[in-house]
């Protein structure tokens, strides 16, 4: 009888202990789906913020061309559908490969060449190992506006605008930077300024956490670079596949 009451009350620490291990699983569940939800509700809302903010600026350079040049302003809108197009198919994707990002930033770029003529020139270096991995959609673009904002849009003469992308202790490297504008407040408050860096940040934090930088440096003689440090992946052949359809 003693054996019995033993097994029996065994028995039942045994069952009781499995049920509380299979709620405590079921919690964590729910809590991982919750976070994940919510960190792509987050997402979203900062890509929404970048739209209407891209689209404003855009639609103002046109404007701008439209009485002085009405050919250049008719190409600008014929790129501005262009861009809004993979970025509205491309609404909902967080990751594309770095090629399909710089052909968007060729088309922006091309917008922005239209507005200010022969004074702004673009470099581009790329190493062809990384145009396949992944980056943020709409990521560079921001920072190539803040670039052109900040150097020819505010100084006089010309400038030259750069794009760089390479491997860097096994992570890639973005870097955006200009020849004609200096650094003049430590970089947390410039982060504060406006929609363009500080959505950058907060969407780097949201997808890679820890496992990503930005910095904000000065060149030398002239000139300030934006750089980004992120995990080096390819996308699956499916998301690759995706992407590739909505800029043709």
């Amino acid at each position: 009888m003693q054996l019995y009451l033993f097994t029996y009350w065994v028995l039942i620490a045994a069952a009781q202990f499995y049920r509380i291990q299979s709620e405590s699983r079921d919690r964590q569940l729910r809590a991982a789906r919750l976070e994940t939800q919510l960190s792509a509700a987050r997402l979203q809302s900062l890509r929404s913020q970048l739209q209407p903010h891209f689209l404003f600026n855009t639609l103002h350079a046109a404007v701008g061309l439209v009485h002085e040049d009405p050919v250049g302003a008719e190409d600008i809108l014929l790129r501005l559908s262009r861009l809004l197009r993979a970025s509205l198919v491309d609404y909902h994707t967080n990751e594309i490969p770095l090629r399909k990002e710089m052909e968007f930033i060729d088309c922006y770029i091309g917008i922005q060449q239209r507005r200010f003529g022969e004074r702004l020139r673009v470099e581009h270096r790329i190493d062809t190992c990384v145009l396949d991995l992944a980056v943020p959609s709409l990521i560079l673009q921001p920072l190539v506006e803040n670039a052109i904002l900040h150097g020819i849009g505010t100084h006089k003469g010309n400038d030259v605008i750069g794009v760089k992308a390479f491997l860097e202790n096994g992570g890639l490297v973005l870097e955006v930077y200009n020849h004609n504008s200096a650094l003049d407040d430590v970089m947390e408050r410039l982060l504060s300024r406006g929609v363009g860096l500080a959505n950058t940040r907060a969407r780097l934090q949201e997808l890679y956490g820890e496992g990503q930088t930005m910095q904000l440096l000065n060149l030398e003689p002239r000139g300030v670079c934006i750089r980004l440090a992120i995990p080096a992946r390819r996308l699956s052949a499916d998301t690759a596949a995706q992407s590739a359809e909505i800029y043709q």
